[in-house]
């Protein structure tokens, strides 16, 4: 199936959990993280802020518990800059937000830490393939500032369903996950 299609679907499918189904998913999905990965090693860790009105897994919440286990860990989220790339930026007691164009929340006032310095960054998707591919919301923001990112990067997607087979337009810009973590698998691709 084409992307376009796969995104309604999937927002559907996301919008039509129910709270409880969302609550035993995030307690697996933190759970598995804390198994699989070793974040002793990690210092610096991306996340998004979920974004409601799609139903988002809530991976700030995660990433803040992740947080409270390894206390060294600085969480990093995102914003889109005025030339329309992403940065990331240090969360902290002190970070304010604002609404950006499309209605997200995004740090201001902050300092963007370079990319290369990132060393585990949990993405937002819809749907994801069983060789790593997945399916945002078409901006191409997480693609980009992967490429800039270190190699050994970590690049981590929580999917509430299973992988599709197929997405037929998969472009060579896009940069396959390391793990897809789902509420009764771990992929590791």
């Amino acid at each position: 199936m084409f992307k376009k299609n796969l995104r309604a679907i999937y927002l559907l499918k996301r919008q039509q959990l129910s709270q409880y189904e969302s609550n035993i998913a995030f307690d697996f999905f933190y759970n598995i993280l804390i198994k699989k990965i070793d974040f002793t090693a990690i210092n610096n860790i991306a996340t998004y802020l979920p974004i409601e009105k799609f139903a988002e897994i809530d991976a700030l919440k995660i990433t803040q518990k992740l947080q409270q286990q390894y206390p060294v860990l600085k969480i990093y989220v995102p914003k889109i800059n005025v030339n329309n790339t992403m940065e990331f930026y240090l969360l902290n007691k002190n970070t304010n937000f604002a609404k950006n164009k499309w209605g997200v929340k995004e740090p201001v006032n902050q300092k963007a830490i370079p990319p290369i310095n990132i060393q585990a960054l949990i993405i937002p998707l819809l749907c994801f393939t069983p060789n790593g591919n997945r399916v945002g919301y078409g901006k191409g923001f997480y693609d980009n500032y992967l490429k800039r990112c270190h190699p050994n990067v970590l690049k981590i997607g929580l999917s509430y369903f299973e992988p599709i087979n197929l997405i037929i337009d998969v472009n060579p810009n896009d940069v396959p996950l390391t793990w897809c973590i789902t509420p009764t698998t771990v992929y590791e691709f």
